[in-house]
């Protein structure tokens, strides 16, 4: 029936229930990657720190014009911890609307969530958005390729602006 939308019950959860329980379980390895990080990710960003203190979790976050964000980070950011590893993809020179757009949490190199939401109080909490969360050995080479964005220098590391 065109117009009408039925009540279907599935089991789901907010992104950030998935984040949470993800982070929380990760013992060596996490890897954030979004296109926007706003004050509205404040407790997800402590669960990154207190998995780098408390885990010794290696931490790293990649953004879309994180220089521009870089503020707001260091801001919900506990003090008392070494920021994570930073890394950034600016505007390119022939195209400044080419965005890093990918929105994904990995963990441990084998778990992964890649979903359509930033990394916002609407996105984390409010919106509807779709997700895919995946335990899988094949996780390796998402990880890889991310890796290789850092290496190929298609992201620029923001070590020295920290």
């Amino acid at each position: 029936m065109i117009g009408h939308v039925s009540q279907v019950r599935l089991p789901v959860r907010t992104t950030y229930a998935t984040a949470t329980q993800m982070i929380q379980g990760a013992s060596e390895e996490i890897i954030v990657v979004g296109y926007v990080f706003t004050e509205g990710a404040s407790a997800l960003v402590e669960l990154l720190a207190a998995a780098q203190t408390d885990r010794k979790v290696l931490v790293t976050i990649i953004g879309n014009r994180m220089r521009d964000q870089l503020s707001r980070l260091k801001g919900m950011w506990p003090a008392v911890t070494p920021l994570p590893a930073v890394f950034s993809r600016e505007r390119l020179a022939d195209d400044p609307l080419a965005t890093l757009h990918a929105k994904l949490l990995l963990c441990d190199r084998s778990e992964a969530l890649v979903t359509s939401a930033n990394f916002s109080h609407h996105g984390l909490h409010a919106n509807i958005e779709i997700g895919l969360h995946v335990k899988s050995p094949a996780i390796e080479r998402l990880s890889d390729f991310l890796l290789a964005l850092i290496n190929s220098g298609e992201v620029d590391s923001l070590t020295e602006v920290l």
